[in-house]
């Protein structure tokens, strides 16, 4: 990210932060790339954003992404090996491109946890933990949500074209779904969706994917680069099972099946999340118009 006089005037105008916050960085949630504000000083941090809480990986809850794609203000609690911190993310509009604030506080001492108290402060890492992760699962189907496909795709979208690797989204939608809503009743359609989300995730569990419900009986799911033929066997693999299986709710037996569309980074030029969503949704429109409980690549 390029340091100029715009991020000049805006650390002019937040050193009244100063005394309340340890320290500042500008992040790009796209690129992951950070500048750090510190002591006065501010200098480029050669890793991505999240190396600072030394968990190899992109955060969960990464708020920073949440406050570029929503343009509001959010906070969270965050941990390294050492120490907690209070995280603010402010978005920024520049004339060239947005970036994020990030405002943080060491609340280790604050929060009653020190090194002294190794148990206490495991607990606590372990909360915190759980509480991002938490904040991105769907809280019917236990899978994740619409925010995390919001904060992680359009990052790996970006990281598929830097690194010149395809990656690919495949939407599956269960069919007729509300014919189970109107024959059984919404808590047995609960039960479907739910056993639904389960076959999904045991599917793609070899892939390195995702998967996310995307809205009502609609799931997405992100692989990455693997081969066309690979993709299609994942998703026959989920097509199939889905026929086969008999859901239950009560005393009730109920047989669904289920379509999908699929869509690649390669496919797209000037590829971004939503142009490859959109992609995968009208394949699975052109599924569901060809006879459905089939697969449109």
């Amino acid at each position: 990210m390029k340091y100029d006089k715009e991020v000049n005037d805006i650390l002019d105008n937040l050193k009244i932060f100063e005394m309340m916050y340890d320290k500042m960085r500008f992040v790009d949630p796209l690129k992951k790339r950070v500048l750090i504000y510190e002591n006065g000083e501010i200098s480029e941090f050669e890793s991505s954003c999240y190396d600072m809480w030394n968990k190899n990986k992109l955060c969960k809850n990464c708020i920073s992404m949440r406050a570029f794609n929503e343009h509001k203000t959010f906070v969270k609690m965050e941990h390294n090996l050492d120490n907690i911190y209070m995280v603010t993310a402010i978005p920024v509009k520049l004339s060239n491109r947005d970036i994020v604030i990030e405002l943080l506080k060491d609340a280790t001492i604050s929060m009653g946890s020190s090194s002294a108290d190794d148990a206490l402060q495991e607990n606590m890492y372990v909360s915190i933990d759980s509480m991002n992760e938490l904040l991105l699962k769907d809280s019917l189907v236990n899978i994740f949500n619409r925010r995390y496909i919001n904060e992680v795709l359009p990052v790996e979208v970006n990281i598929a074209k830097i690194i010149n690797k395809n990656l690919w989204v495949m939407i599956a939608d269960i069919d007729f779904f509300k014919k189970v809503n109107d024959q059984y009743g919404h808590l047995a359609g609960d039960a479907v969706l739910k056993e639904f989300a389960n076959i999904l995730e045991i599917s793609i569990k070899d892939s390195r994917g995702w998967c996310a419900r995307y809205g009502g009986e609609e799931f997405l799911i992100s692989i990455g680069d693997i081969t066309k033929q690979e993709i299609t066997e994942i998703a026959e693999t989920i097509r199939s099972s889905v026929e086969a299986h008999t859901f239950y709710y009560e005393d009730k037996a109920i047989n669904v099946t289920s379509s999908f569309g699929i869509s690649s980074v390669d496919e797209i030029e000037s590829c971004n999340m939503f142009k490859l969503i959109d992609c995968a949704d009208k394949k699975l429109y052109f599924a569901k118009e060809n006879g459905r409980n089939r697969i449109e690549v």
